[in-house]
């Protein structure tokens, strides 16, 4: 196996696949010595690099010059960190015997290498699949990326370890909670995924699928700035394949295959408040921001965080006396009977930027209230909102 990359090329490449074995790492979950490694595929002019963490699977691929094809897992860390720090933009690959040298310029490393044969085959679809659609970047990140956060990391209940993405009455819908919170996100259902199935994406796979098209949503924009185009470019899809066990997302030459968490999603529809008829209309960057402040004095496990909600007002509050304390008042849209109400200020905090990010920083968002005992929903001024959270209270 001999062939020459450019730099450029490979190393964002590295650092992007490299993100599953550093998550596999940090966690310990599915990580063994093979799964330390890059799988190196070199043939047909394009080089191509997986890895994987036994249940998800990310490949990206790129044009090299190849001498003589072949294929070899290399560990992944110390290839990163070698390809990274060479000099010259034309790096040299040639495996002899059981290592690999890699030089560029006056640089050169030898590292050991593991067969290809013991690494983990790429799951590939078989047959039909009971989902196969194409979507467009910016539409799944939004569904990912604005649920994601609610997604449950408590392995005893592992079927609310992921993103339940279905479809229902035309519309593509993302839905995650970990039992004290839930998000649920929808968009227009695309072409193709009208009788979807539900599935359960890992939590681990969305960080991996939601990182990827971060990046391309911020290249993208990069792009139409330096193009200062009249219209907006089309931008390449998305294709999702989903089957029994298995998803499967494509974007370019990055594909990712992930195993489905096996379990039923629990009947979400039935918690999210139908009845809670006292409604607080308050702008979100304010909200934010009071939320920041009054969680440096939370003292207990659950960052307690008190609403007291009249005349127009909402005071933000947390800490004891003998340990400190803040409050603020913020403006607000509030015209029912004064309310005093407790939340976990972590959890109501970690949504607070998604709904930023959608609304921009003069945006409001209406929570909707019923007394200080049943869950709050809230999502962005508005009807019909796509984007809905709810919060359980705690008791104050």
């Amino acid at each position: 196996m001999e062939f020459q990359a450019a730099k450029s090329s490979l190393d964002p490449i590295l650092g992007v696949v490299g993100k599953i074995v550093e998550s596999s790492r940090a966690s310990n979950l599915g990580y063994t010595e093979i799964t330390d490694h890059f799988l190196l595929e070199a043939r047909d002019g394009v080089l191509e690099v997986t890895a994987t963490d036994t249940v998800t699977f990310m490949r990206m691929a790129c044009s090299v010059d190849i001498q003589t094809p072949g294929a070899v897992a290399v560990n992944a860390p110390t290839l990163g960190r070698a390809v990274r720090v060479l000099p010259d933009d034309n790096i040299k690959f040639k495996l002899n015997d059981e290592q690999m040298t890699i030089s560029a310029g006056r640089g050169r490393y030898v590292l050991p290498t593991l067969p290809a044969g013991d690494y983990p085959s790429f799951p590939e679809p078989e047959g039909k699949q009971d989902a196969d659609f194409k979507i467009s970047v910016p539409d799944l990140h939004h569904l990912l990326h604005t649920t994601a956060v609610c997604a449950s990391d408590n392995e005893s209940r592992y079927y609310l370890n992921g993103v339940y993405l279905h479809s229902d009455e035309g519309r593509l819908l993302a839905v995650a909670t970990d039992g004290m919170r839930l998000a649920r996100c929808h968009i227009k259902s695309p072409g193709g995924a009208e009788k979807m199935k539900g599935v359960i994406i890992p939590r681990r796979a969305v960080g991996q699928i939601e990182s990827l098209l971060a990046d391309r949503l911020k290249l993208d924009r990069d792009a139409d700035k330096e193009e200062e185009a009249e219209e907006v470019r089309e931008h390449d899809p998305v294709s999702v394949s989903t089957g029994e066990t298995m998803a499967w997302f494509a974007l370019g030459k990055t594909r990712i295959a992930t195993k489905l968490v096996d379990g039923a999603f629990p009947d979400y529809d039935r918690v999210i408040p139908r009845d809670n008829n006292r409604l607080l209309s308050v702008a979100v960057a304010p909200l934010k921001e009071a939320m920041a402040r009054a969680l440096v004095v939370s003292t207990d496990n659950v960052s307690a965080v008190r609403f007291d909600l009249e005349n127009d007002s909402v005071k933000v509050s947390s800490g004891e006396s003998n340990m400190g304390n803040f409050e603020d008042t913020l403006d607000a849209a509030y015209d029912s009977e004064t309310l005093a109400v407790g939340f976990n200020g972590s959890l109501l905090s970690e949504l607070m930027p998604p709904l930023q990010e959608i609304l921009g920083d003069d945006g409001r968002i209406d929570l909707h209230l019923l007394d200080e005992v049943s869950p709050m929903l809230f999502h962005a001024s508005g009807d019909d909102p796509s984007l809905v959270y709810v919060l359980m209270p705690l008791r104050i």
